[in-house]
């Protein structure tokens, strides 16, 4: 419903935070990655989005959760009961057989940041790489998405990304993969892996400008162009550049006034690349 408000603005692109089912709030615990969850609608709802989004001008991309998966996982399930025995021991990273689901700092199994409940997925194995470029593959050709964002993207296995990257290339080349990487990321860079990242050096630099009364234009200028200076030039007008998300402090929450968020605003504007804003 609010489509044509957002493209009044201008907005060209929605990137939404994970829409598969899970149990959580966050949603960055999947639970079965082929259907929608119901917190927010059905599979007919995502496919109209879409369509209505592209009778406006406005593209979508999905957020893809392949570093890790939730509790309920259908094959993690499997590998808690049977251990080595499920045909999927080898989609997950266990040291220790039998094991408890929890805190992960002893090194029972790998998991996201040690939480019990979002067991690392092995990205190198063969079997996980097919699965889930098939499920982009899918995602591409039901919904018509125009590009997926990549979760922890700095901790999924090159050789699956260069797989992933070809198959979906050949579905739709205009699609856009986008990693979510916190620091520099040449190497996922170089035309085989990602499109783009989320430009996080580039965000900290604007905030280091902004939040020091002591910084010169100059100084600003030398760490804006290191961040550049990174990537090659079509790369840059292609990055994902950010002040604020889901998963740091919003931009408003951290300047003292409207007027200092509108400086930032209009910096991110006006530099190279893809802008994006946060709609909390």
């Amino acid at each position: 419903q609010k489509l044509p408000y957002l493209a009044r603005l201008g907005v060209n692109g929605l990137y939404l935070n994970p829409i598969f089912a899970a149990s959580s709030v966050h949603k960055y615990d999947t639970a079965d990655y082929t259907a929608i969850d119901p917190d927010f609608g059905t599979e007919a709802d995502m496919e109209q989005l879409v369509r209505t989004a592209h009778s406006l001008g406005i593209r979508v991309m999905v957020d893809a959760v392949f570093n890790h998966c939730g509790p309920q996982f259908a094959p993690w399930r499997d590998v808690v009961a049977r251990g080595p025995a499920s045909p999927y021991w080898k989609w997950f990273l266990v040291h220790r057989w039998p094991f408890a689901e929890g805190d992960t700092r002893d090194g029972r199994y790998d998991s996201f940041a040690f939480h019990g409940g979002m067991p690392k997925l092995n990205t190198g194995e063969p079997a996980v790489q097919e699965y889930f470029i098939s499920l982009c593959e899918g995602w591409v050709r039901r919904y018509g998405i125009d590009g997926i964002r990549f979760d922890v993207g700095n901790e999924i296995s090159h050789a699956f990304l260069r797989r992933l990257r070809a198959r979906l290339k050949a579905v739709d080349p205009e699609l856009y993969l986008l990693g979510e990487i916190w620091h520099d990321a040449p190497a996922w860079l170089e035309g085989d892996e990602y499109d783009a990242v989320m430009h996080y050096p580039l965000q900290s630099a604007v905030r280091r400008f902004f939040e020091d009364r002591d910084a010169s234009a100059a100084a600003f200028g030398w760490d804006v162009g290191r961040c550049m200076s990174v990537y090659a030039p079509q790369v840059n007008e292609a990055q994902f550049t950010l002040l604020d998300s889901h998963d740091t402090i919003r931009l408003r929450s951290r300047v003292p006034d409207e007027a200092a968020c509108w400086q930032q605003l209009a910096a991110l504007f006006t530099l190279p690349g893809s802008p994006c804003i946060l709609y909390g």
